[in-house]
């Protein structure tokens, strides 16, 4: 015959294998969006590194892949490596010029990652262009 308490200590070890797995859930969770989140920071910092080399120096002699590559050099620790669209349609002093940059990220995080899904973490930076 099982005593009463015997079954109440089976009782919570199935409850803590559940608790665990959930906050194992939550920490893989959190490790996921820190990893997202730096991502997200580095691509918006190569857009605004593209943007300002842009606004610098495209009416002093720099073509559309010198600043490509410059923006590409901004975003080195991404890989592969990033898109970058460069949208300067007047180039004139003062007027506007806008660079993307898209990264393609697959979440390599476990359960979360299936969670979640593949996604595209895109950084877009505007400057005017300076004629000095």
């Amino acid at each position: 015959m099982v005593s009463a308490g015997a079954s109440r200590g089976g009782q919570a070890i199935v409850e803590l294998a559940l608790a665990i797995f959930l906050l194992l859930l939550l920490a893989l969770g959190i490790v996921q969006f820190g990893t997202l989140y730096s991502l997200k920071l580095r691509v918006e910092h190569a857009a605004g590194e593209g943007a300002r080399y842009a606004a610098i120096e495209m009416l002093h002699g720099a073509t559309d892949s010198d600043i490509i590559q410059h923006t590409l050099a901004a975003a080195t620790d991404l890989d592969p490596a990033p898109t970058v669209t460069l949208n300067a349609p007047v180039r004139q002093g003062g007027e506007p010029v806008t660079i993307t940059v898209s990264y393609s990220y697959v979440p390599d995080v476990a359960i979360v990652g299936d969670i979640i899904g593949p996604m595209t973490l895109t950084g877009t930076a505007e400057g005017r262009l300076e004629a000095y």
